[in-house]
C-alpha cells in the first residue's frame, strides 16, 4: 500500500512540473516564448495613455503661435492660457487654473480650508487661481496648437495639495479645432483628460481683454496669487 501510494504521488508530481513553465536562472532571464504576466490588479501605466505623436505637447512644433488667451473649462475648474509674443517656433505661454465658479467651490471645502491657509480666499473664486505654471507654445503638423508644460514648476494655494507632494501636476494641452482640449500630465499612471475651449481672445481685436488676462496669468505664475 505504501509503495502504491508513493508511486502515485511521484506521478502527480513529475506531472505538475510538466505543467509549469520553466523557472527563471540565476541571472532572472526566463526561457523563450514564456510570457511573464502581471499579477491580478495591476495595470501597465501607459496603457490609457495616446502615442507621443498625439500627446499633448510632444509632437514635433512645425510653426509658431500667435498670442492670444484661451479660456477651457473642466468639470469643476476654469484654465485660462495665455500665448505671449517671441521668436522661433515655441512662443511662451502662461497657465492659470480658477475654481470654474461658485458651485465648484462648495464641492470641496477640503480643498478650500487647505487653500485659505495658503491665502485663497472661497469669495473671490472668480479673480484668484488656485495654481499656477509656465509653458512653451506651438502647433504641430496637423494644426493643433499645443502647451508643453512638462517638468514645469507649479505654484499657488493648491500646488501640491491634492494626493501628496506629487499632486497637481502640470498638464499639457492640445486644442484641435474648435473647441477640443485634451490635456495630459508628467503621471505615466494619469490618463488623459478632456475640457471644452470657451473663448480665444485675440489682442488685435480685444487689447485690452488679452492685456489683463496676461497680466493675471503671469502673476499667477510669478506669486501665485
Amino acid at each position: 500500500m505504501r509503495v502504491l501510494l508513493a508511486v502515485l504521488l511521484c506521478a502527480a508530481r513529475l506531472a505538475a512540473e510538466d505543467q509549469a513553465p520553466p523557472a527563471p536562472d540565476e541571472a532572472g532571464h526566463q526561457e523563450p516564448g514564456v510570457q511573464i504576466q502581471l499579477d491580478v490588479g495591476d495595470e501597465r501605466p501607459d496603457a490609457q495613455r495616446p502615442p507621443a505623436e498625439d500627446s499633448p505637447g510632444q509632437p514635433p512644433a512645425v510653426t509658431p503661435v500667435t498670442p492670444q488667451a484661451l479660456i477651457i473649462h473642466w468639470e469643476l475648474y476654469r484654465t485660462v492660457v495665455v500665448i505671449g509674443d517671441g521668436i522661433g517656433l515655441r512662443r511662451p505661454a502662461w497657465v492659470a487654473t480658477y475654481y470654474r465658479d461658485q458651485a465648484a467651490v462648495a464641492k470641496e471645502p477640503g480643498l478650500v480650508a487647505m487653500a485659505r491657509r495658503g491665502g485663497f480666499k472661497p469669495e473671490r473664486w472668480a479673480e484668484q487661481p488656485l495654481i499656477g505654471y509656465r509653458g512653451l507654445a506651438f502647433a504641430d503638423g496637423k494644426g493643433r496648437i499645443h502647451i508643453d508644460a512638462r517638468k514645469s514648476v507649479v505654484i499657488g494655494p493648491l500646488a501640491g495639495v491634492k494626493g501628496g507632494p506629487d499632486a497637481w501636476i502640470p498638464d499639457s494641452f492640445m486644442l484641435t479645432l474648435p473647441t477640443r482640449i485634451d490635456a495630459l500630465d508628467d503621471e505615466p499612471s494619469h490618463p488623459p483628460n478632456q475640457g471644452v475651449l470657451d473663448e480665444t481672445i485675440d489682442p488685435a481685436t480685444n487689447a485690452e481683454r488679452y492685456r489683463k488676462l496676461l497680466e493675471a496669468a503671469q502673476q499667477a505664475v510669478v506669486t501665485g496669487i
